[in-house]
């Protein structure tokens, strides 16, 4: 029989949706709940970013995600010379337009990469494993693929459309990742969580003499712990070079403003396949499934900051429709002593590495980028495939200001 499944396009800040009754927890307000279909329509007015699709079905979401049910929703600018709806710091981002002089690169020398790691059966047909890790690296839907490029600039949108894995990027030799943020910077290794986007420039110029398998260059997933999945592609540098490159990665880039002081402070909880909710400090702390009463009404509107006290390993923690800063983190034992956001957590996030022992500091606002104030059932959970079927997932309520929680009972209950 067929699997129910329910869209979702992660990283985007408003939804809309053609039927009026129904589950408003999956992720739209009033998503239909019935046999049959429905229309989720996105207004798309939220500034330029990488973002992507994928299957959000409770409880099933691992299975449609592995079968195929993810991709690339990329947000352009309105043309090559657009900066004003152009942030590089909203998931990674820039237009996907033609290259321009001075602008990055964009056209045939842009290229998206959705990396996942499968299993397959001796007949070719995939495998889906309780965790959904496997052994064979996939790009685009290919096996271990190979690219052919010119000795040029190019501009790769990674996202780790992993069920579970982590993946740890690095090129061979002295080739580096340019990763584009407010301020553009250039690092030998990129972690990935799954859920992420990296916005990433690769400079193959220096390969302009190669010959023979000299010309191949492999990524690699240095986390990988099997041989064969380390093994992520190739990129051939076989093509004529067809014009002079005339890319430029600035020092800097337009950006959003920096969100305004915090309303509160909110202290929230992981555990093992749980989220929860904790006291100031978290010196008590519940973890509780799906099902358990909203805990998280904000009002709409508001800023504030959330700090996400980890009491496991690492989980990439999401937020549905807002976006976020990384303020830094803090071991439990010192939690006045902030460690930094790492280079590539600048500028603006909807999902966010939560390490274990440690608490997560996060800025988030809770409007969409247009500055309206929007209420609803949304959520927050664990982008762990596996954790979140497992219901490592909370609904999060956003309600009028000033609504008081006993008035906002009915509206805040998942249906």
């Amino acid at each position: 029989s067929l699997l129910a499944t329910v869209y979702k396009a992660h990283g985007s800040d408003y939804c809309q949706i053609d039927a009026n009754t129904g589950l408003r927890a999956a992720n739209c307000p009033n998503a239909y709940k019935n046999d049959g279909a429905a229309l989720f329509s996105y207004p798309n007015t939220q500034f330029a970013s990488t973002l992507f699709f994928h299957d959000h079905t409770l409880g099933v979401t691992l299975q449609n995600v592995y079968m195929g049910l993810v991709g690339f929703y990329v947000l352009g600018g309105d043309g090559p010379n657009d900066t004003t709806h152009d942030w590089p710091s909203d998931c990674g981002t820039c237009g996907s337009s033609s290259s321009v002089p001075g602008g990055l690169p964009g056209g045939d020398y842009e290229i998206p990469l959705a990396i996942q790691d499968k299993l397959f059966n001796a007949d070719g047909s995939l495998l889906v494993g309780p965790e959904g890790i496997g052994n064979v690296k996939v790009v685009n839907g290919k096996s271990w693929p190979y690219l052919n490029v010119e000795p040029r600039k190019y501009r790769f949108r990674v996202v780790d459309a992993n069920a579970t894995s982590y993946i740890k990027l690095i090129l061979p030799g002295t080739l580096k990742f340019t990763q584009i943020l407010p301020k553009p910077v250039t690092v030998s290794k990129l972690v990935v969580a799954p859920g992420e986007r990296a916005d990433l420039i690769v400079d193959f110029s220096g390969y302009k003499s190669c010959s023979g398998t000299g010309c191949n260059i492999t990524l690699v997933d240095d986390g990988a712990d099997d041989t064969n999945a380390r093994q992520v592609m190739q990129f051939r540098v076989k093509l004529p070079l067809q014009a002079a490159d005339t890319s430029v990665v600035p020092t800097s880039l337009p950006h959003r403003a920096d969100l305004p002081t915090e309303n509160r402070t909110r202290q929230v909880s992981l555990f093992d396949d749980k989220l929860g909710t904790c006291d100031t400090g978290c010196v008590t702390a519940s973890p509780h499934n799906w099902a358990f009463p909203v805990t998280e009404i904000v009002n709409s509107g508001d800023t504030e900051i959330w700090e996400i006290y980890d009491f496991v390993d690492s989980h990439p923690i999401h937020l549905h429709e807002v976006d976020f800063q990384v303020l830094g983190r803090s071991k439990f034992a010192t939690p006045n002593v902030v460690i930094p956001p790492s280079p590539g957590e600048t500028g603006f996030k909807d999902t966010v590495m939560a390490t274990g022992g440690q608490i997560t500091r996060i800025k988030v606002r809770f409007q969409d980028s247009d500055g309206n104030q929007r209420q609803g059932l949304f959520a927050w959970h664990c982008h762990i495939i596996p954790h979140e079927d497992d219901e490592m997932m909370r609904p999060m309520c956003v309600v009028t200001s000033g609504q008081a929680t006993a008035n906002a009972e009915n509206f805040c209950t998942p249906q």
